[in-house]
């Protein structure tokens, strides 16, 4: 038996709570998750495992420039350095405008772990005057975005912030302003006017990736993309890796890139230097994958997509060699469900390409872009003294405001992954989104949903799951309630059944949004629907019958009062070659061999029992 239903409709997605300390409200608001998973990371930093706190919030933006976002973070000692940008927004119709006090390099320091931060330093306040206004007070490549009547071609041909350390303990910033280096520990900025400045820059933009590393033979090493700009706005990306490498301190910077596959539009790499080899996380621009590659100087390099995917926008994601573990980490920046996901990979499967998801470590509520915005985990560090890695990532509004957060966890990823993984509670009403990052596609499978498998006290909650692979229910899959959210009426999410599988109703009233599939396909048996509740009524409104060809359909624990039903006649709605069939239709347990009808009541058409009227007065909406 095959239990399959397609889902077509887009659900609202509403803003959650947040309790935390300081400036709860504020929090809250940038945040935008649930108390539930507050809880759970409350519990989780008493365990010593997991710990969320604030870095810089918009608490009194100067201007427009209430959204912070962005982060990249480097250590020098026992001082983190965090970098982030300060603008009027990511989405720009829905941002206020750009103006002098707009800085794309806001500096941070803490000495203490990321408890306490210094006062924000604007990188720019170590540039003259001409420099810093060079072509216009907005970066050179972001004036289409903030300043689209400036034509002026002067400026630093750089975007996004680079950070790291070098070997005789400078710290090297590359950022949209241009190229700084700092001796003492990020407290203080010189800036080396001259490099990628466009009277000495030829090539095309280049958008960096988080890390700068210092290798003993190459020197300093700069890895990001090359964006093509046409018509001052960016157009495309070449299909190589940007690399470029200074031995004079950053003063100047040769171009040594290389050549990608067709297939590979690397953006934004995270690259690390793990035992005389890079290995590198980017975003595939191409295929919304992350991509990894490998490369050992002297040697090709090597680029395989992952099965870490973004279907609606891929970022930037943060890559590691755990000290604990010994395996390579990455912490999956997914704004697809606007979620920050904890993946490993065994060094010596590299080649595989088939990362294990490990956990879900955060989730805002939202979309992308719209009325959501974040995360860009990328340039996360590692304290291998007191084993945790600091991973740094923005969220709030697409238009301001945003905030930078510090989500702090543990090394010991196993006991990290065993603690989140169990957050379901069975006695509680949870929220259960599903993830798709189990080993296979069955429902039972707790690596395929944030909180673990839903029962039937929960709600399953599917976001952006266009998925022509069935989930397969085996068994009995209980539920309070199923939402759909899916962003285009195109989109299809089909639930199989096995030769047990059954879909039960465990609410009152279930109004998912979604068209019907009572077509069984090649596999034997009866579509089998369950009416769980037995001491109230309960109702199921679908919009249509999509396809229907004769197969059996059951319908189990029909009572008086419940009711089945279409916003569309079922014998009129049916894709073409897929006619219903009433006559295949059994209400088990009633009359006449359980016999089925559709009688129409206003707006719907009711499936039910051969004899029997609608119900009067069915209850509408949801729990």
């Amino acid at each position: 038996m095959r239990t399959t239903i397609a889902w077509i409709v887009l659900l609202a997605f509403g803003p959650a709570t947040f309790a935390l300390e300081p400036d709860i409200s504020l929090q809250r608001r940038l945040l935008g998750t649930s108390d539930e998973q507050l809880g759970r990371l409350k519990a989780g930093q008493r365990a010593g495992l997991i710990d969320l706190g604030p870095v810089n919030l918009p608490t009194n933006p100067k201007g427009d420039n209430d959204h912070f976002g962005w982060p990249v973070a480097t250590t020098v000692g026992d001082t983190i350095i965090v970098v982030h940008r300060a603008m009027p927004g990511h989405n720009r119709r829905l941002s206020g405008d750009a103006d002098e006090d707009t800085t794309y390099s806001m500096i941070l320091r803490s000495n203490d772990g990321g408890r306490t931060w210094s006062e924000p330093y604007d990188v720019r306040q170590c540039m003259t005057a001409e420099d810093r206004n060079r072509g216009g007070s907005v970066p050179l490549c972001h004036r289409y975005k903030f300043d689209p009547d400036n034509d002026s071609p002067l400026g630093y041909k750089l975007h996004l912030n680079a950070i790291g350390p070098t070997r005789d303990g400078a710290v090297m910033l590359v950022s949209d302003h241009g190229v700084f280096r700092s001796e003492d520990d990020g407290r203080t900025w010189r800036h080396l006017r001259l490099a990628f400045r466009e009277d000495r820059h030829e090539r095309p933009f280049v958008y960096v990736g988080p890390r700068i590393i210092d290798h003993p033979e190459l020197g300093l090493l700069l890895f990001g993309h090359h964006t093509i700009y046409r018509k001052r706005r960016p157009s495309d990306i070449v299909r190589e890796l940007a690399l470029y490498r200074s031995t004079d301190g950053g003063a100047s910077w040769e171009n040594i890139s290389i050549d990608l596959p067709d297939w590979c539009k690397q953006a934004e790499p995270n690259a690390i230097l793990h035992e005389g080899t890079f290995f590198i996380m980017a975003r595939n621009q191409s295929t919304r994958d992350l991509v990894q590659l490998r490369w050992k100087p002297g040697e090709g390099i090597e680029a395989k997509d992952t099965n870490m995917h973004g279907k609606r926008s891929v970022d930037t994601s943060d890559l590691m060699s755990n000290p604990v573990t010994k395996r390579f980490e990455v912490v999956q920046s997914d704004r697809s469900n606007m979620s920050v996901n904890l993946f490993s990979l065994s060094p010596q499967d590299w080649d595989t390409a088939n990362w294990r998801f490990e956990a879900r470590l955060f989730k805002r509520g939202g979309s992308f872009y719209s009325t959501a915005d974040g995360f860009h985990t990328g340039g996360a560090i590692v304290d291998r003294e007191n084993n945790v890695q600091h991973v740094f990532f923005y969220s709030g509004h697409a238009g301001g405001p945003a905030g930078v957060f510090r989500l702090t966890r543990t090394l010991d990823t196993p006991k990290l992954a065993e603690f989140l993984k169990s957050a379901n509670d069975p006695a509680e009403k949870d929220t259960v989104r599903w993830t798709g990052h189990g080993e296979s596609n069955r429902w039972d499978d707790p690596a395929n949903w944030d909180l673990g498998v839903p029962d039937r006290n929960d709600a399953a909650v599917f976001e952006d799951t266009n998925s022509v692979t069935p989930i397969v229910i085996a068994a009995v899959a209980e539920l309070g309630r199923i939402e759909v959210r899916l962003p285009r009426k195109t989109d299809r999410l089909t639930l199989a059944g096995d030769d047990r599988g059954r879909l039960v109703l465990a609410a009152a009233y279930w109004e998912p949004g979604m068209s019907l599939d009572l077509s069984a396909g090649h596999t034997e048996g009866p579509k089998v629907f369950e009416f769980a509740c037995e001491q109230r009524p309960q109702g199921v409104t679908f919009l249509r019958l999509k396809e229907h060809d004769g197969d059996p359909v059951e319908i189990h624990g029909f009572k008086p009062g419940d009711f089945f039903r279409f916003e569309a006649d079922p014998f009129t709605s049916c894709d073409q070659g897929k006619p219903f069939r009433v006559d295949a239709v059994r209400f088990v347990g009633w009359p006449s061999g359980g016999a089925a009808a559709v009688k129409r009541r206003e707006s719907y058409w009711y499936l039910l029992p051969a004899g029997t009227e609608p119900p009067t007065d069915p209850g509408e909406g949801r729990p």
